[in-house]
């Protein structure tokens, strides 16, 4: 499913655009089949928003993703 390579997904819990369902299911499948995932799912905030709202929470949890990911 996903090669060996880590996979990062952000999905604001306030999204009306995309069900967070669609998140959580992604991100269950992925864990059954072994993948390495983690989730960040920031509370109330709307689509695209955490990147907004969370500016340094997400930039250094993407960087840091990054870092560790392309080792």
């Amino acid at each position: 499913m996903d090669n060996g390579r880590p996979i990062f997904i952000v999905h604001e819990t306030g999204d009306t655009r995309v069900s967070v369902n669609q998140t959580r299911e992604l991100a269950a499948l992925a864990q059954e089949k072994g993948a390495n995932v983690s989730v960040w799912m920031p509370d109330g905030v709307e689509h695209v928003g955490a990147m907004f709202d969370f500016t340094n929470t997400y930039q250094q949890d993407l960087v840091s993703f990054f870092k560790a990911a392309l080792k």
